[in-house]
């Protein structure tokens, strides 16, 4: 069993893994003019994005499954193992850039998943949590996720939708276990279909704040930033609602130590995930075109001509006569081309007679 449920865990986390570089293609085309539900509306209409759906209902239903197979400290961390996976898609698909700290970051994050599966107790708990106890893991999750989205940064919305994804996968626990326990007729009381109503509402306020983060994020960093959330949380949850014991000696340390070494991940990806947010958000400081407008401001006198490939959304048709969108030096129409050295030389010129 305890095979079984390993394997579809990580069956899981590489579809997970697969929808997410999808779904960050699809909503970096829709654009970030699109807010709230109003971006959800926009990429429904979208095939690929449905397919990505369709991608994380299978993620789901063997993640369901392996929860019932394994214990939650055994199917969590397996699930991340699609991450590298990201980073290489990210790079070779999706144009992405990584920093060092991301790397170091990203691998922090995953190998304290990894170290988390040597600490696997050797039972799984079947028995239902109370009504009260799934109430109050609905509310508070979609509550603290309600403040930590309120920053608007790409961060927050992973985080955000990490604790809706730690919500989820105690809900998915539940009717996993469910289903163990007496079949598909398990999900069909009122508390199943509750735990349904409410997984699906978790999971859509968790996909509106993904997809706000993935415009401004790398895929694989803010994959990670919730998967730190939604990994821990349900860690917690298996240690605090189903009693599963904390292990001890050498195998408790590792799993401290994993846990720790997670968050440090986290921390580490704070940094360029914030300025990838600020540089989406149009501010050069940070997308590392400061220095290109620093020059262009210490030298106004340098050239009173607009740089074609400065004009960002122009096409070519908009461009003024004369100009085409290229890397060739500035010059005005019915002048012979001139490098960049020369006009300043002509222009310092004109200016002192």
């Amino acid at each position: 069993m305890l095979l079984l449920g390993s394997l579809l865990a990580t069956f899981s986390g590489v579809a997970n893994s697969t929808a997410a570089a999808l779904q960050k293609r699809e909503a970096v085309e829709v654009g970030t003019a699109e807010r709230s539900f109003r971006l959800l509306a926009a990429l429904v209409r979208r095939p690929w994005w449905l397919l990505t759906i369709a991608l994380s209902v299978m993620a789901w239903t063997a993640q369901a499954s392996a929860l019932a197979l394994a214990p939650i400290v055994a199917v969590t961390p397996l699930m991340s193992l699609g991450r590298g996976g990201l980073v290489l898609a990210g790079i070779r698909w999706l144009n992405e850039r990584f920093t060092v700290s991301e790397i170091v970051g990203l691998s922090l994050v995953t190998a304290g998943g990894i170290a988390a599966t040597l600490s696997t107790p050797d039972r799984v708990d079947l028995r239902p949590l109370g009504v009260i106890v799934l109430v109050g893991v609905g509310v508070g999750s979609l509550a603290s996720s309600w403040i930590v989205a309120r920053w608007h940064n790409a961060l927050a919305y992973g985080v955000a939708a990490g604790l809706l994804y730690a919500a989820t996968g105690v809900y998915t626990k539940e009717i996993g276990d469910a289903v163990a326990r007496n079949g598909l007729i398990g999900v069909l009381t009122p508390v199943g279909v509750g735990e349904v109503a409410a997984m699906i509402l978790l999971t859509t306020f968790a996909q509106m704040y993904t997809q706000h983060g993935l415009q401004r994020a790398n895929v694989a960093s803010l994959s990670a930033a919730t998967a730190m959330l939604s990994m821990n949380g349900l860690l917690i949850a298996g240690f605090a609602l189903y009693h599963q014991p904390y292990p001890g000696g050498v195998t408790g340390v590792v799993l401290g130590a994993s846990l720790a070494a997670s968050a440090l991940g986290t921390g580490m990806l704070s940094g360029p995930i914030a300025r990838m947010t600020a540089a989406a958000a149009g501010d050069p400081e940070a997308s590392g075109d400061h220095a290109h407008h620093s020059h262009t401001v210490a030298n106004p006198g340098a050239s009173d001509l607009p740089e074609p490939n400065d004009l960002p959304g122009t096409s070519q048709s908009q461009l003024p006569p004369g100009f085409e969108r290229t890397s060739a030096p500035r010059h005005r129409p019915g002048e012979q081309p001139r490098d960049g050295w020369t006009a300043r030389q002509e222009n310092r010129v004109e200016r002192e007679a």
